[in-house]
């Protein structure tokens, strides 16, 4: 009797299993199987699970083991997902082993504190790493600075909105 390698997942992932070799197949336990009486299932276990796979081989009663590894994933990024083009923020994970990337840097980059700056108007998708290769993702959108249009002038005790979509960025006058 042959068993799929050991293999790690992150949680929330699934993997397949598969035994060969036998017949009358029946795995345990049962938790994140999606199949106990199958030569492959699909597993999706919570918490690192080891699995027995029974069969008859040769007439004769046989099992194997397989472990699956259950890695934590990081929690979800926090931060600003919309920025101006020229502007920094920054964005932040609960773990603080992990690295941070740009799938576009020409739209925005980030560094390994977490500073992210826009670059262009876009969007890209922010990612966070564990060293155990579970990640979490964010869309970041970033906009052109709003252009100062119609107001010529401010009187005083007047006052006026300017915006910048989307939102974020520093103002300043001169």
């Amino acid at each position: 009797l042959s068993v799929s390698a050991g293999t790690s997942m992150c949680l929330g992932d699934e993997r397949t299993l598969t035994a060969s070799g036998g017949t009358g197949y029946s795995w345990a336990p049962a938790t994140g199987l999606s199949c106990t009486t199958c030569s492959t299932t699909t597993a999706s276990p919570t918490v690192t699970t080891t699995y027995t796979v029974s069969a008859t081989v040769s007439g004769i009663p046989t099992s194997a083991t397989v472990t699956v590894t259950v890695n934590v994933v990081p929690s979800a990024i926090m931060g600003e997902s919309a920025i101006c083009a020229g502007t920094t923020t920054m964005l932040s994970n609960a773990f603080t082993d992990g690295t941070w990337a740009s799938n576009d840097t020409s739209v925005a980059t980030i560094n390994e504190w977490g500073e992210m700056t826009g670059i262009t108007a876009g969007t890209t998708t922010i990612t966070y790493q564990l060293p155990n290769t579970c990640l979490s993702t964010v869309d970041i959108t970033v906009g052109s600075p709003a252009a100062i249009d119609g107001i010529t002038a401010i009187y005083p005790g007047t006052t006026a909105t300017l915006t910048c979509m989307p939102e974020g960025g520093t103002w300043s006058a001169s």
